[in-house]
């Protein structure tokens, strides 16, 4: 027996109330489990609210019915009520024991109702079988949080256009045959990119793997051969936005009235995109997820001012997932520059009003509440922005403010290790993004002495 419990009896007399107030840190499908598994250790008694004595009855058989007198155990009672501070670990262990030692010899009074689990066992106890329901329930909630939002978004997208497609043309979609496949494919060719295809079989293979059905993809020689010919002729290289320049900015800046609240916020959230090489969602809000776990927006208290420019502090985004690291960049002061970000960030938080520093960056009080920058409002914004100074939205669009601002370092001759880790990327995708302008590249060029 663990320290504090020197009988048996002891153990058998803890109060239920007192266990819910010790084991607080514990889950609730636990604490069932200590409560059950007291209840089935012999001659197990309670007190009630008043502190009078109360029997334990177990199918018909009262604690007095075995023989055990409640004056008898008063002293137990008092004993085993003092040392519940002194609960550990080891006691829980050594009640459970207790309760299995009892199962095990027979000793509890009455039968037992047998529980089969979801996994199939039968489980006599049921505590022990709402604990295994409880268990599988969270295998379930710990596998869906396994994708972002946004990849789950994206998987159900190309699993409904699947289904669709085997709706169309009446076969069985699951397991897909090598056939369907092919089909597919050929379907997919008439509108989609190379990579497009590859992402949308590739959801084909992981749902046929969670179903534990062999990938229909693997060895099959034809599909190779279908995918390879779809790579010649369409051409393997992504659909990249083109980045946005310093002169795009000024363009821009031009058709913004920066007494109105709103065009504050949008040219700080348009010059943190650009100078910090930030992806959307850490400079906007979902729409109604301000404090959800799906907001990767920076917020206020994640900025902080420093001699020659705003530091702010990344703590979730797609490279960092895990919450096991925290990235910080620097929006600079550029004194004299219409494109400061530091004073387009500063003069924003002035209109925007007093906010807590939980709530996200580009944030601002109105009369009535809280108004949000949105990754839709932004995205309308910039659009009709950008249609304003004669860029067409097809070839910009809010990612060319990251990819503007990777290929304005690159082209002021800052080193491409220094330029992706401003920007974070975790893979050699950041030379896809980077663009020198042709001045650039000349200056630097012409900087060079040769020698015969």
């Amino acid at each position: 027996m663990a320290q504090g419990f020197e009988t048996a009896r002891s153990l058998r007399l803890l109060a239920p109330e007192l266990i819910d107030s010790t084991f607080t840190d514990l889950p609730i499908g636990q604490i069932l489990l200590l409560k059950d598994a007291l209840q089935q250790v012999p001659g197990y008694a309670f007190r009630n609210g008043s502190g009078d004595m109360q029997s334990t009855t177990r199918t018909g058989n009262s604690n007095t019915e075995r023989g055990e007198s409640l004056a008898d155990t008063n002293t137990d009672v008092e004993r085993a009520s003092s040392q519940t501070t002194n609960l550990s670990i080891n006691d829980l262990c050594s009640i459970l024991q207790q309760a299995a030692d009892s199962e095990n010899t027979g000793n509890v009074a009455g039968t037992t109702t047998t529980t089969t689990s979801p996994g199939g066992q039968q489980i006599a106890n049921p505590a022990v079988a709402e604990l295994v329901s409880e268990l599988d329930r969270e295998i379930g909630v710990w596998e869906s949080n396994a994708l972002a939002a946004s990849t789950k978004r994206s998987y159900r997208s190309q699993l409904k256009c699947y289904f669709d497609f085997c709706s169309l043309i009446n076969c069985v979609p699951i397991p897909a045959s090598s056939t369907t496949l092919l089909r597919y494919v050929a379907f997919l060719a008439r509108s989609k990119t190379f990579s497009s295809i590859k992402q949308y079989l590739n959801v084909l293979r992981l749902l046929h793997r969670q179903l534990s059905l062999p990938d229909p993809s693997v060895d099959s020689w034809r599909l190779r051969s279908m995918l390879l010919g779809i790579k010649r002729v369409k051409g393997a290289r992504a659909a990249f936005k083109l980045p946005l320049t310093l002169e795009h900015l000024d363009a821009i800046r031009q058709e913004l009235d920066m007494s109105d609240v709103r065009d504050s916020q949008m040219w700080a959230a348009i010059l943190t995109g650009f100078f910090g090489l930030l992806r959307i969602s850490n400079f906007t809000t979902p729409t109604g997820k301000s404090r959800h776990a799906e907001c990767k927006s920076i917020q206020r208290g994640d900025c902080r001012v420093i001699a020659n420019g705003i530091v702010l502090t990344v703590r979730s985004s797609k490279t960092i997932q895990f919450r096991g690291r925290a990235h910080e960049l620097v929006l600079p002061l550029l004194e004299g520059r219409v494109v400061c970000p530091a004073t387009a960030v500063a003069k924003f938080f002035l209109a925007a009003g007093d906010l807590a520093d939980d709530i996200p960056l580009f944030s601002y009080l109105d009369a009535t509440n809280t108004v949000f920058l949105t990754p839709d409002s932004f995205r309308q914004r910039l659009r009709f922005l950008l249609s304003r100074i004669g860029l067409s939205v097809t070839d910009f669009n809010s990612h060319s403010l990251r990819r503007g601002g990777a290929s304005w370092l690159i082209s002021a001759g800052v080193s491409l290790p220094v330029v992706r880790a401003i920007g974070d990327w975790k893979s050699d995708c950041v030379f896809k993004y980077l663009q020198p302008d042709h001045v650039g590249t000349l200056r630097i060029l012409q900087s060079l002495t040769y020698t015969t």
